[in-house]
């Protein structure tokens, strides 16, 4: 079963096109990576996928529903189905922790402050922090913390579907690992699919369970992280040379 499909998608950025004639099955139940080199729109159909950005051609199904020609009362159901953890986390610097999380949950669910602040503390003890973190305001978090912080707040409504943009970007090795640990924990401990934008090669081994390539404007490969990386494909081989060149 697909929790995503992607058909015959076409995007551009700034007039330049970003994905041609792209057709992408996302597994139910599943990690899947997008990667590829820079430029390639993994975070562009990232947000296609979630109708942050309208394609030119093409159609995303999300859990078995046409999104993208879908209704706003449709399109916002499915919505309140998925979490986004955003590259820059994207809390709202002038509410606390707590308050960020809380927001959706009063506005969509018209959850009551004390019970909403119950469910807070859930997520955040999900995420791997405590209360005393939740009436802090972002500027006084750490990266990793803001990340987690952010996640918490993207599993503040228990989504099926996951969306997580560049999430151990910027983190040292230590945090990384750990985040990665976090992600495969939530997937197992909540039955979550999770579709995650990454550069990072150490995340791709510990967490996907497959890899969604793209070059050239196209889908190169969808595949486990083992099979990608015997992969005779010439953009697949230059992607890991350049990793294994940075590392020398």
């Amino acid at each position: 079963m697909y929790v995503v499909t992607v058909e015959k998608l076409f995007n551009s950025l700034n007039g330049n096109p970003i994905h041609e004639n792209i057709d992408v099955n996302f597994i139910s139940g599943n990690i899947t990576a997008i990667v590829g080199p820079s430029g390639c729109g993994k975070t562009t159909l990232l947000r296609t996928i979630i109708d942050l950005q309208r394609p030119l051609k093409g159609n995303v199904k999300i859990f078995d529903t046409n999104f993208t020609n879908a209704t706003l009362q449709v399109k916002n159901s499915i919505r309140n189905k998925c979490g986004m953890l955003f590259q820059q986390g994207a809390l709202f610097s002038s509410f606390t922790i707590a308050e960020n999380i809380i927001f959706p949950l009063k506005e969509i669910l018209n959850i009551n402050e004390v019970d909403a602040l119950k469910i807070a503390a859930i997520k955040l003890d999900l995420v791997g922090l405590d209360m005393n973190v939740a009436n802090k305001y972002p500027s006084e978090l750490s990266g990793g913390m803001i990340k987690r912080a952010s996640l918490a707040r993207s599993l503040a409504l228990d989504p099926d579907l996951l969306l997580l943009d560049e999430p151990t970007a910027g983190l040292d090795p230590k945090s990384a690992d750990s985040f990665n640990k976090l992600i495969l924990s939530l997937k197992e401990t909540l039955g979550l699919s999770i579709i995650m934008v990454t550069h990072d090669i150490e995340s791709l081994w510990k967490t996907a369970d497959k890899v969604v390539f793209l070059a050239e404007r196209k889908l190169q490969a969808n595949l486990s992280m083992e099979q990608l990386y015997k992969s005779d494909n010439k953009y697949v081989k230059e992607f890991f040379a350049s990793y294994k060149n940075s590392k020398s």
